[in-house]
């Protein structure tokens, strides 16, 4: 599903610090359940138009469970 590229820029210094800035932004709190999670948080890609230079909007910051959730859910209730 996703390409090697998409692969390395996970692994990037850009992509590391655009996951802090998102974490920054939400103050380490989940967008669908409220909870708080300063490790293990997961950024999730709204849109992947702007791949590779995401502004902040198109990322959402998720809990493990509600990442997991959103993505085994055909019609996400999110």
């Amino acid at each position: 599903m996703f390409t090697d590229d998409y692969k390395e820029y996970l692994k990037s210094d850009e992509w590391k610090q655009k996951r802090i800035d998102k974490a920054r932004q939400m103050n380490y709190t989940c967008e669908f359940c409220g909870k708080i999670v300063v490790k293990g948080y997961h950024i999730h890609h709204k849109t992947y138009k702007h791949l590779y230079n995401e502004p902040l909007s198109d990322l959402q910051f998720l809990c493990e469970e509600c990442h997991k959730k959103f993505h085994e859910e055909k019609s996400p209730v999110f």
